[in-house]
């Protein structure tokens, strides 16, 4: 069994690296936690991972790499990606 955001978060990265918005060794400083919509994003172990690139954040599941992605990509392009997966119809 799996964490839905877990595997949503392939979605995510596909998003990302399909729009050109990242690429595997695009990097981001993961520190711990980020704000998203008014919401707190923490990663599974409630710590900071440094400086990660595209590929250490999805080999880990950091959530917030995730949060990154989306909105380096937009929430209109986003959500048109999450459509093309058959989602949210």
């Amino acid at each position: 069994m799996w964490e839905p955001g877990s595997i949503f978060k392939v979605i995510t990265w596909a998003a990302g690296l399909d729009s050109g918005t990242i690429s595997p060794g695009t990097t981001v400083y993961d520190g711990r936690s980020t704000r998203v919509g008014g919401r707190v994003i923490q990663n599974y172990d409630r710590m900071g991972h440094g400086w990660v690139t595209m590929t250490d954040g999805l080999a880990q599941s950091l959530n917030t790499v995730a949060a990154f992605i989306s909105t380096s990509v937009g929430k209109e392009t986003f959500y048109t990606y999450v459509q093309r997966f058959g989602l949210g119809i």
